[in-house]
């Protein structure tokens, strides 16, 4: 028996989507308007052209995140995890399937931070 999920528009949602996902561009766009740098390098590390589909999945995921965000401070600084956060965060939200994950991502490393990254990434904007 196949399950199926409709939106609220009453359309089926194919779970695995990838039409939405934010494409590179896109995410070194918003980058440029939250905080003024396009961040290309950190875009390109996790969405590269060069990159196969295994190592996206394992840059992308949740698991592992306190590595990860420790890695990218050492790497692109501390403005640096906000993006990195910010970008997973678009690309969990064009996902039906992936949009647990931020909630995964939110409960390991304190929601307090995430809000934190989050209220910096507005107050950018508003400069």
């Amino acid at each position: 028996m196949r399950h199926v999920i409709y939106s609220k528009e009453r359309k089926p949602v194919n779970w695995l989507e990838r039409e939405n996902m934010p494409k590179l561009e896109e995410h070194i766009t918003r980058s440029l308007q939250r905080s003024g740098k396009d961040w290309r390098d950190l875009h390109e590390y996790l969405d590269g052209t060069s990159l196969n589909i295994f190592k996206k999945i394992k840059r992308h995921s949740p698991f592992g995140i306190k590595k990860k965000i420790k890695y990218m401070e050492k790497r692109f600084g501390k403005e640096g995890i906000r993006e990195y956060l910010m970008h997973l965060k678009e690309d969990y939200e064009t996902l039906p399937l992936f949009r647990f994950l931020w909630k995964i991502v939110e409960r390991k490393i304190n929601r307090k931070k995430v809000m934190y990254y989050e209220n910096q990434t507005k107050n950018n904007r508003n400069r």
